[in-house]
């Protein structure tokens, strides 16, 4: 039996347009939903960018972005990695270290350094040939973080197993003082002043006078499991601790007081702040992301974004030029920086 040719009248069509009427603006929202908010005025939107190669290793550590170049010096085990971020190229290698774990820069006399955690020293170079210019003592047990001051014109050397920092001259590498801690040191910042640096098993945060190379207190970091990433907010004075149990803590830099608690991603192993944009950058080692936060004003923040990265990308590095961060992470070609930019005002992610 022939089928009936279908009814095209309007009659037959209004249940359907009822229908459609009523779904499409349910699509509708589910779409939007599913699409990245706007962000709002004044706040930056983040993206990954195209991974750096960086060559075979073993282990890997901290990075530094040389100021005003573009040069990142990243611990690889045995060697530092440099490579050029704006162009992706290759720029040197410094080798024969032991460890390697903190960079800084003493970019007046065109100087870096390193710490080597399993000989106890630390590696001066020169900046633009990347020679190795000596390696002395760092004055304590498993150096780790470094901090270069130019308001003091010393090195500052975080030593893990001594529970010490030591003030270090940069041109001879000669120690000058040493300051005992009450725990193990991790991450470091400082002013013309005053050093904190984080203590990892005591889950405290440590301040250091450094004109009189003495601890002033050190505080306890409310809800914060091993804080490692520490990063400094100078006009506002705050710091922000990066902890292992995925908190984000800001404290005020004069009394150490709990100012604001984020949530973040777990096992971080740095922090960045970029004042030009009122953003926090912190790392998740366990997710392969990491959260952009944005300063609404000295004592409240909210997480804007979370951007992937790579699994075990836990240290990272700003580029104040441009607010591009580096993070370390190990790739099936060796280790790789991943890159997340900033994008321009009004771009889609």
């Amino acid at each position: 039996m022939p089928h009936a040719a279908p009814d095209r009248s309007k009659a037959a069509l209004r249940p359907r347009q009822a229908l459609r009427r009523a779904i499409l603006p349910a699509a509708l929202l589910a779409l939007a939903a599913s699409l990245p908010a706007p962000a709002a005025d004044g706040v930056a939107t983040y993206a990954a960018g195209t991974p750096i190669a960086l060559g075979a290793a073993s282990k890997w550590d901290f990075l530094a972005v040389q100021p005003g170049t573009g040069h990142v010096f990243a611990a690889l085990g045995d060697h530092l990695a440099v490579v050029d971020a704006d162009t992706g190229k290759a720029l040197g290698r410094i080798g024969g270290l032991d460890r390697a774990h903190g960079v800084a820069f003493d970019t007046a006399h065109q100087l870096g350094f390193v710490s080597s955690g399993g000989s106890d020293s630390i590696t001066t170079f020169a900046l633009d040939t990347f020679k190795i210019l000596h390696t002395t003592p760092a004055g304590g047990k498993s150096p780790d973080a470094l901090l270069f001051l130019a308001q003091t014109g010393r090195l500052y050397s975080f030593n893990g197993k001594s529970h010490d920092m030591t003030v270090i001259e940069p041109t001879s590498g000669a120690v000058q003082a040493r300051v005992a801690l009450p725990g193990k040191p991790e991450v470091a910042v400082g002013d013309a002043d005053r050093v904190w640096v984080n203590l990892e098993d005591l889950h405290q945060l440590a301040m250091i006078d450094i004109h009189s190379n003495t601890l002033v207190r050190s505080t306890e970091l409310p809800g914060c499991v091993e804080p490692t990433g520490l990063a400094y907010d100078a006009q506002h004075q705050r710091l922000f601790s990066a902890c292992s149990n995925g908190r984000l803590v800001v404290t005020a830099a004069d009394d150490g007081r709990m100012v604001a608690s984020l949530a973040i991603g777990e096992e971080p192993d740095g922090v960045e702040f970029d004042a030009t944009r009122a953003t926090i950058i912190a790392p998740s080692g366990s997710r392969g992301s990491v959260s952009i936060i944005h300063q609404d004003d000295a004592d409240h923040y909210h997480v804007v974004q979370t951007v992937v990265t790579a699994p075990k990308a836990r240290t990272l590095a700003l580029d104040a030029r441009n607010g591009k961060a580096y993070l370390t992470a190990p790739a099936s070609t060796g280790f790789e920086l991943r890159v997340v930019a900033p994008l321009p005002a009004g771009a889609v992610r």
